[in-house]
Parts: structure tokens; C-alpha cells; sequence
């Protein structure tokens, strides 16, 4: 019982922490969280729809890389925690470092793909990049992560015998699941916005200026074109009437 609630654990934690996942169902989940966290209108049907469909081929990938390195750090910490020694258990603790990193990189990658359009290799060098930025905010995250997807459902079944696994349960699906994920990605969403969002958008305002201006200016220059034809006609008509004036009194 022990071995599978520890199992049970586990596998909670990797697909909380989006570890362990089905690409194209998370970037339907994080285009929702993406537009909470903006304070958009939510369409809950119509916007996962959205993020499955329009990512698939980015989040198929991303999440095989997810699983296959969590299964190389895994191994590794299994590996080197029944090693003696001080070497076991630096590469222990290491490995652990690495696969909180993979956790707190992979939720960036998923808020990328909805956001932006971008390689996967651009992607994956901006969340790296990103993580370095908050990497005291990711930290305290991951605490707080272990804290709702292991330490609170064990709490359950210690105390409520065998109601635990029901309550269990019930909190990894209408709780730990949202609340681990959402507070990732409104991290993750803050900093892209801040680092991406906002100069784009700062950019687009100047270039729409600009066009408007120059616009403004082929206006303003067509006008004045448009003013020396008038005085050029009407030097045309006068010269014309002097010209039959004149021949008039030749006659």
C-alpha cells in the first residue's frame, strides 16, 4: 500500500507539473490560462479548442521531450540515491535541481507556444532565458508545488483512513491540478507579456504612426500638387485671353 501510494504520488506530481503530458490537451489548457491571466472574455469550449488545434505539431513535440528527459533524470536519481557516499548524493540532489528546472522550463514552452509564433528551438532558449529572470519565483513555486500535489494529498489519507483516497482524488482534479498549473503559468504569462507582449505592441503602435504620418504627408503633398495645377490653369486661361486680346487689336 505504501509502494502505491508513493507511485500514486508521483505520477501526480509529474502531471501537475506538466512533466508528464499530452502536448496538444496542455496548450488548451494554457491558452486558458493565457487569457485569464489577460482578463480576456473566457469561451472555455471554443479557446482549448483553439490551443489544441493551432499547436499540435509544437506540442506533440514538447511533450516527448518532457517525458523522455523526466524518465533520464528520474533513472538517474533512482541510480545514484542507492549509491554511498557523498559523490551519490550530489549527483542525487543535482538531478533533482535539473528536473525542477525541466518542470519550471516546461511551463514557460507551454505559455510560448500559444503566445508567439516562433521555432521550437527559440521557444525552448526564451523559457530558459525566462527561468533565469524568476528563478526565486519558480523556486518558491516549486515548493508550493510539492506542498499541493504531495505533501496535502498525503495529509488526506493519513487522516481520514479510507475516505483518503476518494478526497485524495477528488482535490488532484477540482484543485491541485488547476492551482499548480495556473500559478506556473501566471508566472510565466507576467514575464512574457512584460519581455515580449508589450514591446511588440509598443513596436506596432510606432509603425502605425508612422504609416499614418507619411500618410498624412502624400496627403498634404497631392493637396499642394493639386493647388499648382489651379494656378497653372488659371495662368494658362489669362495668358490665352491676353493672346486673343492682342491678335484682337492686330485686327
Amino acid at each position: 500500500q505504501v509502494y502505491y501510494l508513493i507511485i500514486l504520488f508521483c505520477v501526480m506530481t509529474l502531471v501537475g507539473s506538466c512533466l508528464v503530458v499530452v502536448g496538444p490537451v496542455q496548450t488548451g489548457f494554457a491558452q486558458l490560462y493565457r487569457n485569464l491571466f489577460r482578463g480576456d472574455t473566457i469561451y472555455w469550449k471554443d479557446d482549448f479548442k483553439k490551443g489544441v488545434k493551432s499547436n499540435i505539431p509544437q506540442a506533440i513535440i514538447t511533450s516527448a521531450i518532457s517525458l523522455v528527459l523526466s524518465c533520464v533524470f528520474l533513472l538517474a536519481i533512482s541510480f545514484y540515491s542507492n549509491v554511498e557516499g557523498n559523490f551519490g548524493t550530489v549527483m542525487t540532489v543535482l538531478f533533482v535541481v535539473l528536473l525542477f528546472i525541466l518542470a519550471a522550463i516546461q511551463n514557460i514552452v507551454y505559455q510560448l507556444i500559444v503566445t508567439v509564433d516562433q521555432p521550437l528551438s527559440s521557444i525552448y532558449r526564451n523559457a530558459f532565458l525566462f527561468f533565469l529572470m524568476r528563478f526565486l519565483q519558480f523556486a518558491v513555486f516549486g515548493l508550493l508545488a510539492v506542498v499541493i500535489l504531495f505533501v496535502v494529498p498525503f495529509l488526506f489519507l493519513s487522516s481520514f483512513n479510507y475516505f483518503g483516497y476518494g478526497a485524495a482524488i477528488l482535490f488532484y482534479i477540482t484543485t491541485a491540478f488547476v492551482f499548480t498549473q495556473f500559478m506556473f503559468a501566471y508566472n510565466a504569462a507576467d514575464i512574457i507579456n512584460i519581455y515580449i507582449v508589450k514591446p511588440v505592441k509598443a513596436q506596432q503602435e510606432a509603425a502605425k504612426e508612422i504609416t499614418e504620418d507619411a500618410e498624412s504627408d502624400v496627403v498634404t503633398d497631392a493637396d499642394i500638387d493639386e493647388d499648382d495645377e489651379d494656378d497653372d490653369t488659371e495662368e494658362g486661361e489669362e495668358e490665352a485671353q491676353a493672346a486673343d486680346g492682342d491678335l484682337l487689336e492686330d485686327e
